[in-house]
């Protein structure tokens, strides 16, 4: 059985070792804990690159009527994007917000209507299409 810290692989006899005594305690390898990692699908803002954000807004924040074009989909989630793919949300999509209350959006994507939920519509980030 092997343990993966860090850039090193450490194995079960590491930590079995018999007691070393005190004049080759210096030689003895130590693990050291491992940089501290940001949680599952999150990055750190300080490491991520300033040009990964595209201009836009949240799609919950659009108004009714508005045309957008979806620029983003945030959040490191493959659940999320697959699912937006069944239903034929990808980034360049055009979509018509028909209707927007409390925070769920009901969107128009060709001729197919769609109900948005809170969590869904804040992670696709989206520009006006409308030229005003």
């Amino acid at each position: 059985m092997a343990f993966w810290f860090g850039s090193s692989t450490l194995t079960m006899e590491d930590f079995t070792a018999s007691p070393t005594p005190a004049s080759d305690r210096s030689s003895a390898r130590v693990a050291t804990p491992a940089a501290p990692r940001m949680p599952m699908g999150q990055t750190d803002p300080a490491t991520r690159p300033t040009s990964a954000r595209k201009d836009g807004f949240a799609l919950g924040l659009a108004t009714p009527g508005a045309r957008v074009g979806v620029t983003e989909i945030t959040g490191n989630n493959p659940a999320l994007e697959k699912r937006l793919e069944a239903m034929g949300i990808r980034v360049g999509s055009a979509l018509e917000v028909l209707q927007h209350e409390g925070g769920s959006v009901i969107v128009r994507i060709g001729t197919t209507r769609l109900a948005l939920g809170v969590s869904m519509a804040h992670r696709l980030r989206v520009a006006s299409l409308d030229l005003h």
